[in-house]
């Protein structure tokens, strides 16, 4: 027998729906969004970020907290750089811990360091 075809949803930007796919609307939402930062970084000449090492996702009302950090990494060790994403209506602002990318921040922490 074979298997199913994988149920693919839709692109909830250009579809224009709000689109829940498997409890994961969130999670699918967030990937998009780093995406298409992604592509403007990328035709803007901006920086890039090794989006590869994300291991913490976590929620706190209207702010997304981002962990990056290598595989294996105790979120109590200096190892993570941590992307804070604040949602306000329409409004999405972008902050790195300590307003840099760097891998020196204590994931445990992230609700109290400073972003810019």
């Amino acid at each position: 027998m074979a298997a199913p075809d994988p149920i693919i949803p839709p692109n909830p930007i250009e579809a224009n729906v709000d689109y829940r796919y498997d409890g994961c609307y969130q999670s699918m939402m967030l990937v998009m969004a780093q995406r298409q930062i992604d592509a403007i970084n990328a035709s803007s000449g901006g920086d890039t970020f090794d989006n590869t090492k994300l291991l913490q996702v976590d929620t706190v009302g209207n702010t997304t907290y981002l962990g990056y950090a290598d595989a294996g990494s105790v979120t109590s060790g200096a190892v993570w750089a941590v992307k804070r994403i604040v949602e306000s209506g329409q409004d999405v602002v972008i902050t790195w811990a300590d307003g840099d990318k760097d891998y020196n921040n204590v994931w445990d922490n992230r609700l109290s360091l400073t972003y810019s």
